[in-house]
């Protein structure tokens, strides 16, 4: 099922599928979970990741630098940033901004805003000031995802700035 990989290069981002549809069928799952396993491509990628909790909650999700995250640690974590966006107005149709280093943290924060039902808009942090002001303009987004460190990268805007590294511990209590 996915298991996400982050290099040290900014630049290698990937999502692998262990299970192939030949693993699938010469599997000891019975055919209603073949075929329930078959049609996860008909799933949104958190909905994928929520089916991979059930399936093997403890295997690694997420390796990055020294870094890993279970799928069941993984899920807490989108869903706890969930609940903290919904209760600040996110919900189908509201855009969020997301201006984050790669990290366990990106994946925690695009999970998060698809569970919250909300869309994610990415912002790279080191674009220039002027290309991020345009974008975060343009879309009007009500609330910025993004990393304490990166406060002086990003341009003075209006949308709700939440820092996910520093502001974990008051979103954890969702």
């Amino acid at each position: 099922m996915p298991y996400l990989v982050m290099s040290d290069n900014p630049q290698l981002f990937f999502l692998y599928f262990s299970m192939s549809p030949l693993s699938i069928s010469n599997s000891t799952f019975t055919s209603s979970e073949k075929n329930m396993l078959c049609d996860l491509k008909g799933l949104s990628i958190h909905q994928q990741v929520e089916f991979q909790v059930l399936q093997t909650p403890d295997d690694v999700a997420i390796i990055f630098q020294h870094e890993k995250l279970t799928y069941r640690e993984l899920n807490q974590k989108a869903n706890q940033l969930a609940h903290y966006l919904r209760k600040l107005g996110v919900k189908p149709e509201v855009l969020v901004g997301v201006c984050v280093e790669r990290s366990p943290l990106m994946v925690i924060a695009l999970l998060g805003i698809l569970k919250a039902g909300g869309a994610y808009i990415p912002l790279d942090p080191t674009y220039p000031k002027d290309h991020l002001a345009f974008a975060i303009d343009d879309t009007q987004l009500p609330i910025l995802l993004t990393q304490q460190h990166l406060q002086a990268s990003i341009p003075e805007h209006h949308a709700q700035t939440i820092y996910i590294d520093n502001d974990w511990q008051t979103i954890a209590q969702q």
